[in-house]
C-alpha cells in the first residue's frame, strides 16, 4: 500500500508581520458567518476574544492573533480526541455536537475542539473552515 504525506513550512516572522486586511474578498469574508456546528456569532466567542486580546482585538497580527486563540481553545476544552461516530467496528460519520454544547460544557469530541476553534477565529474577525 502507498501512502502519500505531506508538510507545510511557514516563515514565523514572516507572517507575524502580514497587516490585517481592510476587508476580505467575497470567497474568503464567507469562512466569517456561523454556519452548521459553528456559532461565531454567539457572545460566548466574542468573550473568549476579549478574554485573551483585551479590548483591542487587533494588537497583533492575523498569525500571532489566530495562535493565542486557537492556544486558549486547547487549554479551555478538554477532547476526548474522537472523531467518528463507531456502531461497533463501523464507522457511522463524524461524533460532532458543535462549538457551542462543547463551549458551554469545556468538553467534546475532536471534531468539536475544531468547531470551538472555528467560532472563536471567526468571532475575532479571522475567516477559517474545516479541512
Amino acid at each position: 500500500m502507498d501512502i502519500k504525506t505531506y508538510s507545510s513550512e511557514l516563515d514565523e516572522s514572516a507572517a507575524a508581520k502580514i497587516p490585517w486586511f481592510e476587508s476580505w474578498r467575497e470567497d474568503i469574508a464567507v469562512f466569517l458567518a456561523p454556519s452548521d456546528f459553528i456559532n461565531s456569532n454567539q457572545q460566548r466567542f466574542k468573550r473568549a476574544v476579549t478574554d485573551v486580546l483585551g479590548q483591542n482585538t487587533k494588537q497583533y497580527s492575523p498569525h500571532i492573533t489566530a495562535k493565542l486563540l486557537i492556544r486558549y481553545c486547547l487549554e479551555k476544552i478538554e477532547s476526548n480526541g474522537e472523531y467518528s461516530d463507531l456502531y461497533g467496528e463501523t464507522t457511522r460519520g463524524l461524533n460532532v455536537k458543535g462549538a457551542l454544547p462543547a463551549a458551554s460544557t469545556g468538553k467534546g469530541t475532536a471534531c468539536d475542539l475544531v468547531c470551538v476553534c472555528i467560532a472563536t477565529l471567526r468571532a475575532a474577525g479571522i475567516p477559517a473552515r474545516p479541512v
